[in-house]
């Protein structure tokens, strides 16, 4: 049963990891991005840009736009981050305090999430080949078949699991009783 909740985990982990580097991709043709003017004009917007994915909120700003949800024109220059960030690194970018403006800025990009989404997948895979390889008498190391090795892999020198060792036991033991 846990096995089948981590294959699927790993299945979604997947689909985020596409999805992810889709808009990765995206974000460097378009800008994409909608936001939310509140009764009280303060703005919170979410979008991506060159690769990075920002969310943004201040409580006041003056627009004379109406209240609501807002999804710009392709054309509406949304990169506000090359004004606002105060601190960068490695492609995150952060503006968290701003006495000034009252302007709160989270930059993350797009490779962050990518490779978080893509390490369940790998886990998933490679727990499927060594059962594989277990199931079918193979070296662990090297994928040599194992046959007739009692205790060490011939070509790479890796030790033999007992579970393969069982394994390989037993077509010895069927052939001698026959």
């Amino acid at each position: 049963m846990l096995s089948r909740r981590f294959t699927i985990f790993a299945a979604l982990s997947l689909l985020v990891c596409v999805i992810c580097g889709i808009l990765w991709a995206r974000s460097f043709w378009y800008v994409d991005g909608v936001f939310r003017i509140s009764e009280k004009r303060g703005i919170s917007a979410f979008y991506t840009n060159d690769g990075i994915s920002y969310a943004m909120f201040t409580p006041d700003y003056v627009t004379n736009w109406s209240p609501g949800w807002h999804r710009p024109k392709r054309s509406m220059n949304l990169n506000v981050a090359d004004r606002f960030v105060t601190h960068s690194f490695m492609g995150f970018q952060f503006r968290l305090s701003d006495p000034a403006m009252h302007l709160k800025l989270i930059g993350i990009p797009f490779w962050f999430p990518t490779i978080l989404s893509f390490i369940a997948p790998c886990i998933w895979y490679l727990r499927r080949e060594r059962a594989r390889r277990l199931r079918l008498g193979l070296c662990l190391s090297c994928c040599r078949d194992l046959q007739g090795c009692k205790e060490k892999c011939p070509d790479c020198g890796a030790p033999i699991p007992a579970q393969v060792v069982s394994i390989i036991v037993r077509p010895e033991l069927s052939s001698q009783s026959d």
